[in-house]
């Protein structure tokens, strides 16, 4: 949490939500929507900064879920990661395609070693 990239990440993310609260007001305002005086103003000013501080806890709230030292709750994978998933999920649709085998006939498999055991048949 101390490490200087996650508080980079958890800064642009604050900024980023302040942004886009109040991006939402002054669109509302352009549209007719809302009227905006001092007192909207000020009402749109305490979302937006409560929004960025809802925005830091829970950059704070995914160190432990996502990557280690990170604001995120999503790990990225690097490239040759992504080509093992990709190889991974390749065999994995090839496996659920490929034939099923036919069901054995206990009984004549039973016939077959048993006759085997007597020397009368090769398995």
């Amino acid at each position: 949490m101390w490490k200087r990239e996650f508080w980079k990440q958890a800064v642009e993310r604050v900024f980023k939500t302040i942004a886009q609260v109040l991006g939402i007001g002054i669109t509302a305002t352009g549209l007719g929507l809302i009227e905006i005086d001092l007192a909207t103003w000020k009402a749109l000013a305490l979302a937006a900064v409560a929004a960025g501080a809802v925005s830091l806890l829970t950059s704070i709230g995914s160190l432990a879920v996502g990557p280690s030292g990170s604001a995120s709750m999503v790990r990225v994978l690097d490239a040759a990661q992504l080509k093992l998933a990709e190889t991974a999920r390749g065999l994995a649709q090839a496996a659920r395609k490929a034939p099923t085998p036919a069901p054995v006939d206990q009984a004549a498999y039973k016939t077959e070693v048993a006759l085997a055991e007597v020397g009368q048949l090769k398995p």
